[in-house]
């Protein structure tokens, strides 16, 4: 079992998050990705998956469905998070010539290339990588880590946290349902902000 010391080493510290999300050295496109990623706490294949059909902005409270059939979640949209995916939409009606159909991908093809290495290149070109994790080996799972940590140390409890992740949180393997006004909370909670201006 891993340390609390060890734990740590896992997460993005949120300066470094934020300063991510407001480089003007890293392309727009990227941190709008960064942002939902930071938002979502969906892995990168969930995310690769998530078509503009899955935006629910017609809602009471507005919000991303990912994951699948048999662990399908409901992510209330952050503030941060609606911004970026604004970015996303509007360099996919460039990228494509025309509006995005609710059958396109969020991250269109050209926006394919996020992966552990790009992250920790993005990281310190932003300065937003700390000397203590310059030769930690990120993985993009340290997002979902941190998304979680942040949120905990923002005050959200364990549960929320799990439902938010997509975990299993009943002995019968069946998720509890709880209400989206509750993770709606917890999500406005993440201490983020992410603008097309630059932070």
């Amino acid at each position: 079992m891993a340390t609390a010391k060890q734990r740590a080493r896992h997460v993005i510290p949120v300066a470094s998050a934020q300063a991510l999300l407001a480089s003007p050295q890293v392309r727009l496109v990227r941190q709008a990705q960064y942002a939902v990623m930071f938002g979502t706490a969906a892995s990168i294949g969930e995310l690769l998956a998530v078509r503009w059909k899955h935006r629910c902005l017609n809602t009471a409270i507005p919000n991303l469905v990912v994951g699948n059939r048999i662990c399908e979640r409901h992510i209330p949209i952050a503030t941060f998070v609606a911004a970026a995916l604004d970015v996303l939409h509007e360099d996919g009606r460039r990228e494509l010539g025309r509006e995005p159909l609710p059958e396109d991908p969020i991250f269109a093809e050209s926006q394919r290339s996020i992966d552990a290495a790009r992250l920790r290149a993005d990281l310190r070109v932003a300065g937003g990588l700390p000397s203590d994790l310059e030769n930690h080996p990120f993985r993009l799972s340290d997002i979902r880590r941190s998304f979680c940590l942040w949120l905990r140390a923002a005050g959200v409890d364990r549960l929320t946290c799990m439902v938010l992740l997509g975990h299993r949180i009943t002995d019968s393997g069946i998720k509890a349902p709880m209400p989206l006004e509750r993770v709606a909370d917890a999500v406005a909670r993440l201490p983020l902000r992410f603008s097309k201006d630059g932070g």
